[in-house]
C-alpha cells in the first residue's frame, strides 16, 4: 500500500520519509551521515518534535554530506533494530553505519544540531546567528546571570558589547 512507498515531506528542506523497504538504501547503504527520527502519529512528543527536527534540517541544509530522514516506527518495523520509545533520533555516521549514535538530550534545535555535529563522520557546520544584535534590538531580554551560566565566546562578545552600550548611555545622562 501507500505506507511502503517512499514519500518526501513538504518543507523548505528535503526530509525523506523512509519505510521498511527503503530503510537499507536510504540509511544504511547511504554514503552520507544520516539522521533518522523515529515517530508515531499518535505520540504528542513526536508531534511537538517534528517541527523542531525540520528546523534543524533547514538550518543544516548546506552540509551536503548530511541527510535527514524520518520513519513511522509503528508502521515500519526494521529487522534487527529495536526502537524502545518514540520519538527517537539516531545518527548513522558515514564511516560507522553499524554504530548509530543515540540522541538523549533535551529536544531543542541547539541540542539536536550540536549532537549531529559531534556524532557525524563528516564536518558539520552549524550556522551562527547574531545573538548580540537580537539582544540589543529586543532590549536586553537575557539576564546577565543566565548569560554567564551558559556563556560561549559569542555570548561573551555580546555581554561586552551590551556593557559598553550601557556605559555610553550613562555618560550621555551626566
Amino acid at each position: 500500500g501507500d505506507v511502503y512507498k517512499r514519500q518526501v515531506v513538504e518543507s523548505k528542506v528535503r526530509v525523506v520519509k523512509v519505510v521498511r523497504d527503503t530503510y537499507e538504501k536510504e540509511v544504511v547503504k547511504n554514503n552520507s551521515d544520516v539522521v533518522v527520527m523515529f515517530y508515531t502519529d499518535w505520540c504528542d512528543h513526536c508531534v511537538k518534535l517534528k517541527p523542531i527536527y525540520h528546523k534543524v534540517a533547514e538550518m543544516l541544509k548546506d552540509n551536503k554530506e548530511l541527510k535527514f530522514t524520518e520513519i513511522n516506527a509503528e508502521l515500519n518495523e526494521i529487522d534487527g533494530l529495536q526502537v524502545r520509545s518514540v520519538p527517537t533520533i539516531l545518527l548513522y555516521p558515514a564511516k560507522k553505519k553499524g554504530m548509530p549514535a543515540v540522541f538523549e538530550r533535551e529536544k531543542t534545535e541547539k541540542a539536536i544540531s550540536e549532537f549531529i555535529a559531534s556524532a557525524s563522520s563528516n564536518k558539520v557546520t552549524i550556522p551562527r546567528t547574531d545573538l548580540c544584535l537580537i539582544s540589543i534590538l529586543t532590549l536586553y531580554p537575557v539576564s546577565y546571570t543566565h548569560l554567564r551560566a551558559h556563556e560561549t565566546s559569542l555570548h561573551l562578545v555580546c555581554r561586552l558589547l551590551l556593557e559598553k552600550k550601557k556605559k555610553k548611555k550613562k555618560k550621555k545622562k551626566k
